[in-house]
């Protein structure tokens, strides 16, 4: 076979794979836009995790290898978005947990100061819980740029598990 051939198929084996990606990321993408919503649970953390969710009575799986999600625990919720003609095809919004205000209480966090940029942001804070010193990190969706210059904010954590912890951004209070 002549080299510009092999040149000629390895392009179009190239370029299909590429379309195939395309097409799995716009398709995974639109269950965002046109997706049901229900509640999925954490049963996995680390680099790869698993999310278990119902639709109809029907137990359905979700799973993610994702570098830089280690600070999620088994037990969390958070909403997931199902395909509702393929309830298995879904995906996880770490935006959104869902609280379980019964089984959460309320503590301040330590002074913080994380500089937070508009969009979607990783933060990283601690509280304390009975004396424990706790570190949590989780995203959260920032409306505007700011600096949290030795501010504290207020904290959900979970009874049962006090490493579950959501910090509220938008209640801000200068240190005394």
């Amino acid at each position: 076979m002549s080299k510009k051939r092999k040149t000629i198929i390895a392009t179009g084996l190239f370029v299909a794979f590429m379309a195939c990606i395309g097409f799995l990321y716009w398709n995974n993408a639109r269950i965002f836009d046109v997706g049901q919503t229900t509640v999925g649970t954490l049963s996995t953390h680390g680099d790869s995790f698993r999310w278990k969710y119902k639709v109809n009575g029907w137990q359905h799986f979700g799973s993610m290898g994702v570098r830089g999600h280690r600070y999620l625990y088994p037990g969390e919720k958070y909403i997931v978005y199902y395909d509702s003609s393929n309830p298995h095809r879904s995906m996880i919004d770490l935006l959104h947990p869902v609280i379980d205000t019964p089984a959460f209480d309320q503590t301040i966090s330590l002074p913080c100061h994380e500089k937070l940029e508009k969009g979607s942001e990783l933060i990283s804070f601690s509280y304390d819980v009975s004396g424990v010193v706790y570190h949590r990190s989780h995203q959260v969706l920032c409306t505007k740029k700011f600096f949290g210059n030795g501010l504290t904010y207020k904290v959900l954590y979970n009874r049962t598990d006090p490493r579950i912890a959501y910090i509220d951004i938008a209640t801000a209070v200068e240190m005394e």
